[in-house]
């Protein structure tokens, strides 16, 4: 099997011998976000960083064992190294409110679900059977799901392009301030060695 060995790689462990958390892209960009879009809330967790505080995160070229200069023979086994450190940025863990959404959809969609029946029963004058009523209530779910997945990949996507924007510190200030508003209200949802 062929390990694919990453172009870049952002990731708060490049001191560390084994990185555990990391985004990996082939562009740096694509990396910080990768990062940003999951690890990153799994490496707060398992390091005690709380929403609001900064994550310094490094991004640095990928390679092979040789191309960080070990000899075969030597080489550590790992799947790729890291090789040459090209930025630094300070990433604000953003508030995760993935429980309290879960739940209050919940309720939104049985509520939901009840009107669409109503909405039916009123139109044909009756009341549907338990076939039917169950029928409809698997057929509304189902494209709530569908419209759901396809919101929360449209919100992802904004707010990691979003993040990156910040962090690269291309905006002015003004800008800046409205899209850490934006990225504040918003809400959500390998092994390697350095060289």
């Amino acid at each position: 099997m062929t390990i694919e060995i990453p172009k870049y790689v952002a990731t708060p462990e490049y001191g560390e011998e084994c990185i555990s958390f990391f985004g990996a892209g082939d562009t740096p960009d694509e990396a910080l976000a990768n990062f940003i879009a999951q690890p990153i809330r799994d490496y707060a967790k398992e390091v005690g960083v709380a929403a609001g505080e900064d994550i310094e995160v490094q991004i640095w070229t990928a390679g092979t064992a040789a191309e960080a200069g070990w000899s075969e023979s030597e080489a550590p086994d790992f799947s790729w190294f890291l090789l040459k450190k090209l930025d630094t940025k300070n990433v604000v863990l953003q508030k995760n409110f993935d429980n309290q959404i879960a739940l209050a959809m919940q309720s939104c969609s049985e509520n939901y679900i009840a009107e669409v029946i109503d909405s039916i029963e009123f139109e044909i004058h009756r009341k549907l059977s338990d076939e039917e009523h169950d029928f409809v209530e698997k057929e509304v779910r189902r494209i709530i799901s569908n419209d759901t997945k396809s919101l929360e990949e449209a919100l992802d996507n904004a707010h990691n392009a979003l993040q990156c924007v910040l962090v690269s510190g291309a905006a002015d200030p003004e800008v800046e301030d409205m899209i850490q508003r934006g990225l504040n209200n918003r809400p959500q949802k390998s092994t390697a060695r350095r060289s």
